[in-house]
């Protein structure tokens, strides 16, 4: 199991989720669609998705919120549900991002 604590150990967990999967969807209480996003390691925080800062799902969604999310795996398999955190949900202003919100995310493991 990965130490979340552990910032090597956690960097090279994540990294192995990213490596893994290609993308991530969800859906949340109070909307009906499902939201597809690429998976993407573009955070010294881990794992993270974009999303357009107009999207109506940042008004429904905040930092620490369990969600129950679908991973899709590159190569095709059938996709993991899996219950994850978001760790934090900030603006980002790189130039292939701007006018978007990065999510970081956490794999969350029963005890």
């Amino acid at each position: 199991m990965v130490d979340m604590k552990n910032p090597a150990q956690y960097k090279s967990g994540y990294r192995a989720v990213v490596d893994q999967y290609y993308s991530v969807q969800f859906s949340i209480n109070g909307l009906i669609n499902i939201y597809q996003f690429k998976l993407r390691d573009i955070s010294s925080k881990g794992m993270c998705i974009a999303v357009k800062e107009n999207s109506i799902i940042l008004k429904y969604i905040k930092t620490g919120d369990m969600l129950n999310i679908k991973y899709c795996t590159i190569n095709m398999g059938p996709a993991e549900n899996i219950k994850t955190k978001i760790k934090s949900i900030n603006k980002i202003d790189q130039k292939c991002f701007k006018g978007h919100f990065i999510l970081c995310l956490s794999i969350v493991k029963d005890e």
